[in-house]
């Protein structure tokens, strides 16, 4: 309620909610529509996506307020987790993606890359801590980046990122 354009974000999520339903699924296969599962914040979704999205630049937010910044260079030498480099190189599968959805005229294949995405950075932000961390500067860097390639995915599919919701 105490978001200041509430409405337009409504009309954003759920125009994203009808456009990716039927985004998600393969072209030649048949589909059946329903609301409480198209707007659903759980499961394969725009919703769900969406509010990934806001959830990183939230993140982003809090942190800018407290006057931390994301690290923007000296990588070389800095020791990845496990989950930080899985995230890497699932973004890093990004063009390939969209390339062979192009190739195939298969948007369904952009549309399951960004709800594994989204998928991989919930369970990353839940098992770790991003601001207050040891690894703050570099964990930043890291939900600014899955923010861009959220971003750009849900661009490609004419669905909307709202910064919150």
């Amino acid at each position: 309620p105490g978001l200041k354009n509430k409405d337009e974000v409504a009309e954003q999520v759920g125009v994203g909610a009808v456009v990716f339903n039927d985004l998600v699924h393969n072209r030649i296969k048949d589909i059946s529509f329903d609301w409480d599962t198209a707007l659903s914040f759980e499961g394969d979704t725009a919703p769900y996506v969406q509010y990934t999205h806001a959830r990183a630049c939230s993140v982003l937010r809090k942190a800018e307020s407290l006057g931390v910044r994301p690290l923007t260079e000296g990588y070389a030498g800095t020791e990845w987790e496990d989950a930080e480099v899985s995230l890497m190189r699932l973004m890093g599968r990004f063009p390939k993606v969209v390339a062979a959805a192009a190739q195939g005229r298969e948007p369904s294949t952009i549309a399951r890359y960004v709800l594994d995405l989204a998928k991989a950075f919930n369970g990353f932000y839940h098992a770790n801590r991003i601001i207050g961390s040891e690894r703050e500067a570099e964990r930043l860097a890291l939900t600014n980046a899955v923010r861009h390639v959220l971003a750009n995915a849900l661009d490609l599919l004419c669905v909307a990122a709202p910064e919150e919701m």
